[in-house]
């Protein structure tokens, strides 16, 4: 089941890790792509992250592309003190802002942006990235997984004053954790080709 692999890895006391719950999408009409990542840190004690020390903390990430006008493309981030996290239902909560495993709602400013979203999706089955060996023994520094690989969408993404409005969307949303982050990543990762059939609505003509 999606959800139980979304539940937090590390022990609330574990230092020197991070978590990362992240979701990307596309809007079908325009082809802009978003990117909206939810982020744990437990510092270890002998380093310090601004502001807040070598105290636990919150991160919000927020990123749209536009392939038609790159000037609009840009990315914002916060950090935060206020975070929890709870296992039944699941939800990570920092600063106001809501991850779950079939929705997220919350709002992001910064660098003159100013960002809100209300999105939801119908849970997928979960897309292991590696062999289970991985997932059972902290074997790499860094390990992850995808609870909702492909799923359809909804809701409402307002973005400097431009709202836009999803209709099951195609989405994906994935969970990592490790003790620190990689040196080098390889990362592609693509939910729908322009032109492909749609494997959630039957084709035209077809009431099946």
């Amino acid at each position: 089941m999606s959800e139980q692999d979304n539940l937090r890895k590390w022990p609330a006391d574990r230092r020197g890790v991070s978590e990362v719950w992240y979701t990307t999408w596309n809007d079908p009409k325009t082809g802009q792509g978003f990117w909206l990542r939810f982020i744990l840190k437990t510092p270890a004690p002998q380093y310090v992250e601004p502001p807040f020390g070598d105290a636990p903390f919150g991160e919000l990430w927020f990123a749209r592309f536009d392939p038609k006008d790159p000037s609009r493309t840009f990315g914002i981030h916060t950090r935060a003190r206020d975070f929890s996290v709870s296992e039944s239902p699941f939800k990570v909560s920092i600063a106001g802002c809501e991850q779950g495993n079939a929705h997220t709602f919350g709002d992001l400013s910064g660098n003159g942006h100013d960002v809100r979203w209300d999105l939801r999706w119908e849970p997928g089955e979960t897309m292991r990235w590696y062999p289970d060996a991985f997932y059972r023994r902290e074997i790499a520094e860094s390990t992850a997984l995808s609870p909702n690989p492909r799923v359809p969408l909804s809701g409402t993404l307002l973005v400097d004053g431009e709202q836009i409005t999803f209709d099951r969307a195609t989405a994906g949303q994935s969970h990592t954790w490790g003790r620190k982050y990689t040196h080098t990543w390889l990362w592609a990762h693509c939910n729908e080709l322009v032109g492909a059939p749609d494997p959630r609505r039957p084709p035209p003509g077809d009431s099946g």
